[in-house]
C-alpha cells in the first residue's frame, strides 16, 4: 500500500468509534516493542490494531522533522492513549528527561501507569475527566475547564495528534493559552489538524477526498457530520492563525496533510495537517 493511501485509511478510521469491533479480538493483546497492549484499549487509541506500530512510527518521524526531541527534554503528550508514542520516546529521553501524558480515558492511563511507568519512572501519566460525546460521555468537566498538569515554563515540547480534530474553537484556544503557559520560551507544541479552505469545503461528496468536511460550524470552522459534530472538526488556516494569537502562541509552521484528497503538496508523513506553535518569550 503507497505511503498516501495508508494515510488516507488511518484518517477514514478516525471517524469510527470502537463499537463496530468484533468482541472475540478484544481477547488477544497486541504485542508492541516487548508491552502486551489490551486489543480493546488500541481500538480506543485510533487506527486499530493493524496499523499501530506503522501510525506509531510515522509519528516518531513527524517528531524528528517538525519539532525534535533531545534527551534532557520535558515533553508533555495531550491524548496518549495507551502509550503509542509514549512507549518508543521512553528510548529517545534520557533518565534526565521527563515525560507527561494525559488522556481521557481513564483505563489507558491506568495501563500506562502500571506498565510503562513501573520500567520508566520518569515517565508520569493523568487522567483528566473531560466529557466527551465519543470517548467520555461521562466526564465531569469541560474541557474549557482543564488546567495541564505542569507548572508554568516547565515544558518544552508538547506533542498531540488527533485532538484538536475533535474539538472547537474557544475549547481549542483554551489548550493552547495553556500550552503558552506551561512552555519554556522557545518551547513549542506540534499539533495535528484538520485545515480546510473553501475548495475543499464545498467540494461534492463524490470527490477523491478520504474525509468530507463541509458543514459549516462557525466562523471558519466546518464538520464532517452535523449529527454527531466531533467526529470530525476542521478550521481554516486564518482561523487557526487567530487561535494561535489570541493564545500569545506563534505559529511556527504548517505542514499539509493528505486528508482533504484535494493537495499535492502534502508533507509526505502527514495525514492530518501538522502544526507547530512556538512560544517566543
Amino acid at each position: 500500500m503507497s505511503s498516501k493511501r495508508r494515510l488516507r485509511s488511518f484518517i477514514s478510521k478516525r471517524l469510527t468509534t470502537s463499537d463496530g469491533q468484533n468482541p472475540d479480538e478484544t481477547d488477544h493483546p497486541l504485542m508492541f516493542e516487548g508491552y502486551s497492549l489490551p486489543l480493546d484499549l488500541v481500538m480506543l487509541t485510533g487506527g486499530g490494531p493493524e496499523t499501530f506500530g506503522e501510525i506509531s512510527a510515522t509519528h516518531m518521524q513527524q517528531i524528528d522533522s517538525l519539532a525534535p526531541i533531545a534527551p534532557t527534554d520535558s515533553v508533555l503528550e495531550l491524548g496518549c492513549g495507551i502509550g503509542r508514542d509514549a512507549i518508543p520516546l521512553t528510548q529517545v529521553l534520557a533518565s534526565e528527561g521527563r515525560y507527561a501524558g494525559i488522556d481521557i480515558i481513564r483505563p489507558s492511563i491506568e495501563w500506562c501507569r502500571v506498565n510503562i511507568t513501573k520500567r520508566h519512572p520518569n515517565f508520569s501519566f493523568f487522567h483528566i475527566d473531560v466529557e466527551d460525546e465519543l470517548h467520555n460521555p461521562n466526564g465531569s468537566i469541560s474541557n474549557l475547564d482543564v488546567s495541564l498538569p505542569a507548572s508554568d515554563a516547565s515544558v518544552d515540547r508538547i506533542i498531540s495528534q488527533s485532538v484538536f480534530t475533535h474539538m472547537f474553537a474557544d475549547e481549542v484556544t483554551h489548550y493552547l493559552a495553556e500550552f503558552r503557559r506551561i512552555l519554556t520560551p522557545g518551547g513549542s507544541a506540534m499539533t495535528s489538524f484538520f485545515i480546510t479552505d473553501e475548495a475543499i469545503a464545498n467540494a461534492p461528496t463524490h470527490t477523491a477526498a478520504a474525509i468530507g468536511i463541509s458543514s459549516r460550524w462557525g466562523d471558519g470552522c466546518y464538520v464532517h457530520d452535523p449529527a454527531r459534530p466531533r467526529a470530525a472538526v476542521a478550521f481554516t488556516r486564518a482561523r487557526v492563525e487567530e487561535m494561535a494569537a489570541d493564545a500569545g502562541l506563534r505559529l511556527r509552521s504548517v505542514s499539509l496533510g493528505v486528508w482533504s484528497g484535494f493537495r499535492s503538496d502534502f508533507h509526505p508523513l502527514c495525514g492530518q495537517d501538522m502544526v507547530v506553535f512556538e512560544r517566543e518569550s
